[in-house]
């Protein structure tokens, strides 16, 4: 990827049209409860970066929610998604420029789980970069009154995350493949992740033009790997937001 190419480059892509991200229900147990607390018989939902539709089929079965959106950059994955709930699809991605216009409605959730690790550019700060980018883009389909709901994996301290960037990157310049070691998910190499603290998630859907009015951290058991790196601390965070009045 070059110091001008977006997070969405064909290198990208293909790669998520071959590796397909499914997550467990677990992690959605906070934002499934919230959500719930809001629904009505018109709500309107989107899960920006769907992948196969894991998520969606979960919203339907257990908030009861029966106009659902989902949008990725993988074909491949969409056509899962449309397969396991009824939804309305698009290919895009979240960075595109023309997103809001290409998505003519507006919803009352925004969900992006485990999507804003994945936007990456050629350093940290790029990458932070194009995810604040990206926010600014979901804030952008949320109705006046509604609502983001994002779920990441969480880190600290904020060096060791970057030094987790910087060896995946020069691992990917020697090979694609990812690399496994001191057991699973102790991997260097592919997918290159630039993963962000609770407070700087906060900052970032600040920024956005969002008010976090709920933040959820459920802390992780941390893997030897990282350890060796220097990351003392691991979570699952749930934030949700509300849109700022304009």
């Amino acid at each position: 990827m070059s110091d001008d190419s977006p997070a969405d480059d064909e290198a990208t892509i293909e790669y998520f049209e071959r590796h397909v991200h499914d997550y467990g229900p677990r992690r959605f147990r906070f934002a499934l409860d919230q959500i719930r607390n809001h629904v009505t018989p018109e709500t309107a939902l989107i899960d920006v970066g769907c992948g196969t539709g894991t998520l969606l089929e979960l919203l339907a079965s257990e908030t009861g929610i029966v106009d659902l959106t989902g949008v990725d950059v993988s074909a491949n994955a969409l056509a899962v998604a449309a397969g396991r709930v009824t939804c309305e699809t698009f290919q895009v991605s979240i960075l595109a420029p023309d997103l809001a216009a290409s998505i003519p409605r507006r919803y009352d959730f925004v969900v992006m789980a485990a999507v804003l690790h994945h936007l990456v550019g050629p350093s940290r700060v790029r990458s932070r970069e194009i995810a604040a980018a990206a926010l600014q883009q979901a804030v952008e389909l949320m109705t006046n009154d509604g609502h983001l709901v994002i779920v990441e994996p969480t880190f600290t301290p904020h060096w060791a995350m970057s030094l987790v960037f910087f060896v995946k990157k020069r691992v990917t310049l020697l090979t694609s493949r990812r690399i496994e070691i001191l057991g699973r998910w102790n991997n260097i190499g592919a997918p290159v992740v630039s993963y962000y603290s609770p407070d700087e998630l906060c900052d970032l859907v600040s920024e956005a033009g969002a008010e976090v009015v709920e933040l959820h951290n459920v802390k992780s058991r941390l893997r030897l790997l990282p350890k060796l790196l220097g990351i003392s601390g691991r979570w699952e965070t749930t934030l949700i937001a509300r849109r700022i009045s304009r």
